[in-house]
This record gives structure tokens, sequence and C-alpha cells, in this order.
């Protein structure tokens, strides 16, 4: 049902001369099993990968017979296989037939900002943000390639249990700070890297919260620490942005927040992301 609602949008990300191949749930009699991702965040993480994967197929040379080919598809893998417990997992997989990777380049894939792409074409969040996705419906991603031959990303995506769990809730950051470029800044950033940005006038439940340093705001985040766990059972994460005097940087120390003393250069800004999104 998914790819039928998102299939058509979806084909549309990759270049004209690229064929599109859809086989999923072609090689079982019953239909795939819902998985512990809300619809959205599949499409987000898909779009990414095709539009890779659309980029990555070069245009053909004339007269050449080789077309750009992706293919994606999707398979019940069995418990036993899957290691999941009673219930079965998805493996959703998007392959290419395009210039592949290096081994250097598909061991990086997931690092943040890591782009072999030209400027303007490559931001370095694509991946990343599939694996963030991925990770946070407790899957896991896979990334198989061959220079000149093409790429495969299997994303195994966990079924939702009997009993009728939900998906898991996306990560998310309430933005908290006055200067509002550099709060659009951080929105742009965090959104790219799959976090959800939160009402900032209500933080308690965000798993982030970027604000400024006043002394008047320690009281508040101490209490938005010390309370329970966010609704995922995920730790709680401050980052603060602006300069600190020594005294208020012991007092602040407590809450071991991040600390973004100058937020004029976009790379501390995106540094700051990152550290976040990977749980440094």
């Amino acid at each position: 049902r998914w790819w039928e609602q998102t299939g058509a949008l979806l084909r549309k990300s990759v270049p004209k001369h690229v064929r599109v191949i859809a086989e999923i749930g072609r090689r079982h009699a019953g239909a795939l099993p819902e998985v512990a991702i809300a619809p959205h965040r599949l499409t987000q993480a898909v779009l990414n990968l095709m539009v890779n994967a659309g980029q990555a197929i070069p245009r053909p040379v004339k007269g050449a017979r080789r077309q750009g080919v992706i293919c994606v598809r999707a398979e019940v893998v069995p418990p036993t296989d899957a290691a999941r417990g009673k219930n079965p997992s998805v493996r959703l997989v998007v392959e290419d037939n395009g210039i592949g990777m290096s081994d250097e380049v598909r061991r990086r894939a997931f690092e943040m900002f890591f782009t072999t792409k030209p400027r303007g074409l490559g931001t370095g969040l694509g991946l990343p943000l599939v694996d963030r996705v991925v990770r946070n419906a407790g899957g896991s991603v896979h990334i198989d390639s061959k220079p000149g031959v093409g790429t495969t990303v299997a994303l195994l995506l966990p079924s939702i249990p009997a009993q009728g769990n939900g998906p898991s809730r996306p990560m998310s950051v309430a933005i908290s700070i006055n200067d509002q470029r550099v709060a659009g800044v951080f929105r742009q950033l965090f959104e790219a890297a799959g976090v959800e940005a939160r009402d900032a006038s209500s933080p308690d439940g965000a798993h982030v919260w970027v604000l400024e340093p006043r002394p008047d705001a320690l009281d508040s985040a101490r209490a938005w620490r010390s309370r329970s766990a966010t609704p995922d059972g995920s730790a709680r994460r401050l980052v603060l942005v602006g300069p600190v005097s020594k005294p208020m940087l012991r007092r602040w120390s407590s809450l071991d927040p991040i600390l973004v003393p100058d937020s004029s250069e976009f790379n501390v800004l995106r540094q700051a992301v990152s550290r976040v999104v990977s749980g440094d």
C-alpha cells in the first residue's frame, strides 16, 4: 500500500534516462507486514536513496546500449533469519547499476556531511538521515557496492508486533534562541538530519533543547533534564548557543551541554548537530 501511494512521486525523483523497476511483494503470496516506521519517514529515506542512485548513473553516451536502472524491491525476512524474536522483518532494497563506491567511500557513507558530489549537488546528509530513520525504528542499513557495477542499499525494518505497538517516535528538537537567522539554520540542519523541530515554547517532549545560556534559563534547563526520559526512553541533550562566562560555565557543566560559543560560523553549527545526531 505504501508504494502504491508514493511510488509515482519517488519515480519522478530520478533522471529521465533512468528506468525504475518496482518488485515490492512479488516474491510472497501474502502482503508485507506493517513496519515500525512512519510512512512519511520511510518515504523520506527511500527518496534519499533513489536520488543518490539516480545521480550515480551517468547519462548514456551516444550509441550505448546499457540503460540506467534502479530496482526497488521488498521481501519478508523470517524471524529465524532476522533474529528479531517472533516477528518477521522486511528487507527493502534500492539497487542501481551506476558508478558504484570505493571501499573507502562505502566505509564513510554514514558520516554526517561526507560527500563525493560536486558543490551544490551533495550535502552529506542523505545517507546519515536514512541511517538515523531506520535505526530509530530498530532496524539497520547495509551497503554493498562495487566501482563500475553499482550499489545496493538494504534497509532491514522490523515489523510491528501483533499486539499493535506503533512506529517509534522520531527524534525531536526544540529551538529557543532569539536570533531567528541562527534558529532557522539550526532548524534546517536538524530537519535535514531527520530530526523533527517542535514548538520552542514547549520543550518538555523534545529529545534536544537548543537555547541561550542565560542565567534565568538554568533552572528551567535543570528541571527539563531532571524529568523522566523522553517518551521513547532516550536521554535528553542540551545545546547552548552563545558565549558563556567561566562562572556560568561551571554551573551549566553539570548538564553536560554541547557548547556553540560562536554561532556565526556555519561549520560550528553543523558540527553541533552532528554531535547530537551521532550521540557523541
